[in-house]
């Protein structure tokens, strides 16, 4: 489309110099035609540019989208990934879900599907070779249609499982993970009957290897890095570790005691751990959790608790409006807003994006036992940042951090244990928390 306009204009400036040429003096008519010139130049050189940094990414032939693609092409100068759907394609409107993997990670983020193209950019921190993962959730997607099916696992895979890109430079980041050795991530997925004590039958491991994700490391330059750097232990050491979590019986300010708490999140198991992991990173008892599943069950007497006791609270519903409610993401969006506003007397209220949750069996299941996967977390995020913007309120988006480790949570519902440990250093430093932790100074 852009180069048929091009093309379009050049021919009227064209038309439009022929013009001046037979009406003006000689001298200018011989400026006008080595502008023409010069355009007629650049534009050339800018098409050889293109096609010198374009390379085409091989497809898997068992892939379930692959007879409806006509190719996927890289571009090293713009870091733009295009998927071209074939006219006749029995799935022309495909969700995808890109990963970029190796001495870093990257997400792919895809742009609204343009007549047959698809295209997405990336950002990686430094140039070199990339496995590259195109999956398909979804042929087609309607987000308050609760039994549209995923693609199954075995055929959603778009690229050849060894498709690599060449990254022509890096990109500035908040914050990224890296690895000291080569690592290719392919996604998690998990078959049925692959649940205890079939986990570790060979059938179920095969798609499921979450050690590959305890190779990366999170990298930033702000002041999480010692902490991260601190609790970043040996995996033997993290297991161990990770069960002292429990929020249940772990210490919790806002349920244990009648005082004032530095911290209250609001929600269910997400929320709760991350106010544990906040209670463990920075050494303190005023960090606390609110267990509530949905925005509507808060109460004007709990209000006024929260009003009371707590310094900032962090919002982070949900993961069970998806699972259980099956909410739509205007109804869930309309549920944030009208807790924002019960909450409209409290000066620091926060959001949180919504955690990614790996594929899961009964995600997988047709119709699906639970839609927590991909495209649903991103049409409630959208939706959250858009009620945060208009409600004045501060929303903390935590996607860097998770997006690229999305599916790494080893029991297919939370977080892998690194990045909730830098989930709750980053947001702790978000509302202020580090600047009077000794554990960060």
């Amino acid at each position: 489309m852009i180069r048929l306009l091009c093309a379009g204009l050049f021919s009227a400036a064209l038309l439009a110099g022929s013009i001046l040429h037979l009406k003006e003096l000689p001298a200018l008519s011989f400026i006008k035609e080595r502008r023409l010139q010069g355009s007629v130049v650049e534009l050339f050189n800018s098409e050889v540019r293109e096609a010198q940094s374009q390379e085409y990414i091989r497809l898997d032939p068992d892939s379930t989208l692959y007879n409806d693609i006509a190719n996927i092409r890289h571009n090293r100068e713009r870091r733009r990934i295009t998927v071209e759907m074939k006219p006749n394609a029995r799935c022309p409107r495909p969700v995808l879900k890109g990963r970029l993997s190796g001495r870093a990670l990257g997400m792919i983020k895809w742009k609204a599907q343009e007549d047959n193209l698809i295209r997405g950019h990336y950002k990686v921190p430094c140039k070199g070779n990339f496995n590259i993962e195109i999956i398909g959730l979804y042929c087609a997607y309607e987000s308050n249609d609760i039994n549209r099916c995923l693609i199954h696992g075995e055929k959603h895979r778009v690229t050849a499982l060894d498709a690599m890109i060449h990254v022509a430079s890096g990109s500035e980041l908040e914050g990224y993970w890296r690895s000291n050795e080569v690592v290719p991530l392919y996604t998690r997925w998990q078959p049925q009957d692959c649940r205890r004590p079939n986990a570790r039958l060979p059938r179920c491991k095969h798609h499921d290897q979450p050690e590959l994700f305890d190779k990366y490391s999170f990298y930033t330059d702000s002041k999480i890095m010692k902490l991260y750097r601190k609790f970043d232990t040996s995996f033997a050491q993290r297991i161990k570790w990770y069960y002292t979590l429990d929020y249940s019986t772990g210490w919790n300010c806002f349920r244990d005691t009648n005082g004032k708490c530095d911290l209250c999140t609001m929600g269910a198991s997400h929320s709760l751990r991350l106010h544990r992991f906040v209670t463990i990173l920075l050494g303190t008892k005023k960090s606390g959790g609110v267990d509530t599943r949905y925005p509507e069950v808060v109460d004007e007497k709990l209000v006024k608790q929260l009003e009371l006791r707590c310094k900032n609270i962090v919002i982070g519903y949900g993961q069970h409006d998806i699972r259980y409610g099956n909410t739509s993401p205007d109804i869930f969006a309309k549920k944030i807003r009208v807790l924002l506003d019960k909450l409209r007397n409290h000066p620091r209220v926060f959001g949180r994006s919504v955690h990614y949750n790996p594929l899961g069996d009964e995600k997988l299941q047709c119709p699906p036992q639970d839609n927590r996967n991909p495209a649903w977390v991103d049409d409630y995020n959208i939706g959250l940042q858009r009620v945060y913007r208009q409600m004045g309120r501060p929303f903390i988006d935590t996607r860097f951090i998770d997006g690229p480790m999305w599916d790494s949570g080893l029991d297919w519902n939370h977080m892998h244990y690194k990045v909730e440990l830098v989930h709750a250093a980053y947001i702790a430093d978000q509302i202020g928390l580090l600047d009077s932790s000794p554990e960060s100074a």
